[in-house]
């Protein structure tokens, strides 16, 4: 009987912390969309906007990527004189440090055209000041 009663209450405690971790990464969360907003609002480089798909946000290592679609097609050079669209290998690396979320542009240039996914440059891009690293 003092197992049984063992058993429900670690249970009670495993789902009492779970129902917690998940409301604070909803509340972190849900300052991102407006933390955006307010960035764009401000930033250097507005030659080319940006939206994010937020529904297709992925976490990893405690970072955000959101997708992101340029309003003009971007057009890197590749081996010389060749040019590629690279629209869909732009994403946003959102990371929550210090109350502040903090906003990168990562492009993916590929070395070669014809496998994309073989080899490659990331380039990081200050979102709000447009620096580059």
């Amino acid at each position: 009987m003092k197992f049984k009663i063992l058993q429900i209450f670690l249970c009670l405690i495993l789902l009492i912390g779970c129902n917690r971790n998940d409301s604070d990464l909803a509340v972190q969360e849900n300052g991102i969309v407006e933390s955006f907003k307010v960035q764009s609002s401000s930033r250097v480089d507005k030659e080319i906007n940006y939206t994010p798909d937020w529904s297709a946000k992925q976490e990893y290592n405690g970072e955000i990527y959101v997708p992101l679609k340029a309003d003009k097609e971007i057009f890197p050079i590749i081996d010389g004189n060749k040019q590629l669209s690279i629209n869909n290998d732009i994403w946003l690396k959102a990371t929550y440090k210090e109350d502040n979320w903090k906003f990168t542009i990562l492009k993916v240039l590929p070395n070669d055209d014809s496998d994309k996914f073989k080899s490659g440059i990331v380039v990081y891009e200050d979102y709000k000041n447009g620096t580059l690293s």
